[in-house]
């Protein structure tokens, strides 16, 4: 982070009384009361460019910003994730209901809360919702007078300046959500939507898009990239996979929930500006999210070289999904790189037991086989499945218990070099019960 920024950051965290290292999920303190005073120039209505509209429960202020879906954020235009196909999140999230899901009808949805944890006491004063809308105006270049224009991209951030706002506020996220057919969210299904609708069951509203596809990009995000990034939390998709930094106005998401309490006691609004900047750009990172995973998903052939912890992952959740040939080909694809042993272990395990499935037996040897050569052993339970796999497959169906009775063997010597315990001692019983198994099987032969 910027030095300048973080000094800007640790002098509004000390006049707030807070650190950096806030219990997490906890509410954010509430500063003591003092008499309002709004500094000229530094309200919301002139910091802000937006508009206060009037509803049945009053009014409330909004600001709407709108991008033309040509624009280029990371590698896709934002209009990019419209008509991507969706049916492997479909598969692997039943209960998501995407089959019919459409990104031109859906709503891209976040909150900024007044406490990280939820809760009853918790709620949302600022909610910001991005759609797609028909482009207007005229076209602007010979080529774009012979296509039609993408979907402009319009977010709108309905603002509670007091917390008397918060049933207008609700109505007027109502309106726009009506229009909505779907959500598009980013740990929503665990937090935005019940944290909105307990608001609006609160002030006796009805709930909207309770039960309406909802594709929550966290989950699909931490299947391809939990392996290879530390974090996937929003800020380090940004950064790691999508290639974007943010500017200075940014504040970070532990220090919004003071930064409002602020802004109630004083009415100055200057600290609020990257508030409104921060949730901006994290609903048009989920846009553009949602075109990287979704065209990820659909091929990740097609484009640029996918790193090796992704595609080892790719073929698992191909894997999930029911798509057996693609899941072969990223894991086949993963195994031809570099990989950390734990992750090529796993990969190779992966692999034999899909070809398994789909009685190509032959070739899943092989793969048990090209296991034990290109994997360093160590002391993990795991590692005896390829001995124990390829002692089956000699036995069962190549018809070959010398071949079986030496896997067994092998796999003998390489458990009696774990250290002691009741895996260890679990081990060797299966393993020598098969050895006498399979002797008893080839003196049978030989007396035969």
């Amino acid at each position: 982070m910027n030095a300048d920024l973080q000094a800007q950051l640790d002098r509004i965290a000390d006049r707030l009384g807070i650190s950096r290292g806030m219990t997490p999920g906890a509410t954010a303190p509430r500063p003591p009361v003092r008499p309002l005073a709004t500094p000229t120039g530094r309200s919301i209505e002139i910091l802000i460019p937006g508009q206060e509209i009037e509803t049945p429960h009053g009014p409330c202020f909004v600001r709407e910003v709108v991008y033309p879906g040509s624009t280029l954020r990371s590698r896709y235009a934002l209009a990019a994730c419209l008509g991507q196909p969706l049916d492997t999140l479909a598969a692997l999230y039943p209960e998501a209901n995407l089959d019919n899901f459409d990104f031109a009808r859906a709503a891209f949805l976040d909150t900024e809360t007044s406490g990280l944890g939820g809760g009853a006491g918790t709620y949302a004063f600022m909610i910001g919702v991005g759609v797609f809308e028909p482009s207007s105006g005229p076209p602007v270049s010979q080529e774009e007078a012979s296509a039609p224009a993408p979907p402009a991209f319009k977010v709108r951030q309905f603002f509670m300046r007091s917390e008397r706002e918060e049933r207008a506020v609700l109505h007027a996220l109502a309106g726009v959500l009506d229009a909505a057919t779907g959500l598009v969210s980013f740990n929503g299904r665990a937090f935005d939507l019940p944290l909105l609708t307990n608001r609006f069951i609160m002030h006796r509203q009805t709930p909207r898009l309770t039960t309406a596809p909802h594709l929550d990009l966290l989950h699909p995000a931490r299947r391809v990239w939990r392996q290879r990034l530390p974090s996937c939390a929003l800020s380090s998709l940004e950064t790691q996979i999508l290639g974007l930094r943010r500017d200075q106005a940014d504040v970070p998401g532990w220090l919004i929930p003071s930064l409002y309490f602020q802004y109630l006691q004083t009415g100055d609004a200057q600290d609020l500006v990257g508030v409104f900047y921060h949730n901006l750009e994290d609903i048009l990172s989920m846009v553009t999210l949602a075109a990287t995973l979704t065209r990820l998903l659909a091929d990740p052939w097609a484009g640029e070289t996918i790193h090796a912890l992704d595609m080892a992952a790719l073929g698992y959740t191909y894997d999930q999904a029911g798509r057996p040939a693609e899941a072969e080909r990223a894991y086949r694809d993963a195994l031809s790189h570099p990989l950390p042993d734990d992750v090529r272990l796993q990969t190779y395990s992966r692999l034999g037991q899909l070809l398994k499935r789909l009685q190509r037996l032959s070739e899943a040897a092989e793969t048990w086989q090209d296991w034990i050569t290109h994997v360093t052993r160590s002391a993990n339970v795991k590692d005896l499945e390829p001995y124990v796999e390829l002692a089956k497959y000699h036995e069962w169906h190549a018809n070959d218990c010398t071949a079986a009775l030496m896997w067994t063997r092998w796999g003998e010597h390489e458990v009696e070099a774990w250290p002691r315990s009741p895996a260890r001692r679990e081990a060797l019983a299966g393993l020598q019960h098969r050895h006498e198994r399979l002797q008893r099987k080839l003196q049978g032969k030989e007396g035969a």
